[in-house]
């Protein structure tokens, strides 16, 4: 059986666009911070800075919970990876996603858009996950999983993003739509 793993967030979502356009409301309440504060640790959230501060790190965890939801598959994701399972696939997404707190939400994200998958993991190193389950394909978004992929006899490909114009060159393979995929992997 041929098995794949396969990113969320980037990859088979529009995660960044719907975080980045996306307006969300102050509530006090829910947030337990100040709205100047919250207005200022959205911004930082919206353009993925990092701080050592709790009160930013659970308004970026909520924000981004939120964003999970709303998020959209790409498009031709929900078909390809259907059409992955109809030809034997078997489907392991890898996800760097903190599931604690938006493993049921993530579930019925794929439920809702009929996308199927066999195993899911929250994988800090995917490239590692990968050579454990003796997976050769990878579709992700993460450069780090791009340049090195090859290395570990994996072969990846990815969303071409603004973030990639910049890599060396490798065997990765950029893919504008899912469907160049498709003809890759048959």
């Amino acid at each position: 059986m041929k098995t794949i793993a396969v990113d969320i967030d980037n990859t088979l979502n529009n995660f960044m666009e719907t975080l980045i356009n996306t307006e969300f409301p102050y509530d006090k309440e829910k947030y337990s911070i100040d709205e100047a504060t919250f207005k200022e640790y959205l911004v930082d959230i919206k353009a993925e800075k990092e701080r050592d501060e709790d009160k930013y790190n659970n308004l970026s965890a909520a924000i981004h919970r939120q964003a999970y939801t709303i998020a959209k598959p790409r498009p031709g994701a929900a078909k390809f990876m259907r059409q992955l399972k109809n030809d034997g696939w078997r489907i392991v997404i890898m996800t760097y996603r903190d599931l604690r707190g938006c493993l049921e939400d993530t579930k019925e994200w794929f439920k809702k858009y009929k996308i199927p998958y066999d195993y899911f993991f929250r994988a800090n190193d995917k490239i590692v996950m990968c050579k454990a389950w003796d997976i050769k394909t990878l579709i992700d978004d993460e450069p780090y999983n791009i340049i090195y992929g090859e290395e570990f006899g994996i072969q990846v490909y990815y969303p071409v993003m603004e973030k990639h114009k910049q890599l060396p060159p490798t065997l990765a393979k950029g893919f504008n739509n899912f469907e160049e995929v498709a003809a890759w992997i048959k």
